[in-house]
């Protein structure tokens, strides 16, 4: 589903049921609307880091977050908890998996990618070349 169609179904749902049950000032509401547009400005880059992140190596969501920013990905900066609908979302789609395991006596839940996440990396991958070869190259690869 597209972004701005979930956040739009998204919003429908919020003022047809949660909000006519509560007493939510207009800017409450504002500011739960602004958050889940937060939530949905993650772009299809952000997706490709994350299942590149975790394509060889499974990761908690703090790692993910340490590692997306040593990439150079910051879209997560300063809003980390927006991560962890994304990532559950990704793993709704069957995108990514996840399990908890005990870490050094805690509880943590760590994340990898599927097969499923792993053919839609190598398939963006396959055609982002087949661009490059075209579009700056001049010729088309294959």
């Amino acid at each position: 589903m597209m972004d701005d169609e979930l956040r739009k179904k998204m919003k429908q749902s919020l003022d047809t049921s949660m909000f006519q049950n509560w007493s939510f000032t207009e800017r409450g509401q504002d500011a739960v609307r602004k958050k889940l547009k937060l939530q949905t400005l993650v772009r299809p880059n952000d997706l490709l880091e994350i299942l590149a992140s975790l394509q060889h190596e499974e990761k908690t969501g703090y790692q993910l977050l340490t590692n997306l920013e040593q990439k150079g990905c910051h879209t997560f900066y300063g809003q980390e908890g927006v991560l962890y609908p994304y990532l559950h979302r990704l793993e709704m789609e069957c995108f990514v998996k996840s399990r908890w395991v005990m870490r050094d006596g805690e509880e943590v839940k760590i994340y990898q990618t599927t097969s499923k996440g792993r053919d839609v990396l190598t398939r963006t991958v396959e055609q982002e070349a087949k661009l490059t070869f075209k579009g700056v190259l001049g010729f088309e690869n294959g």
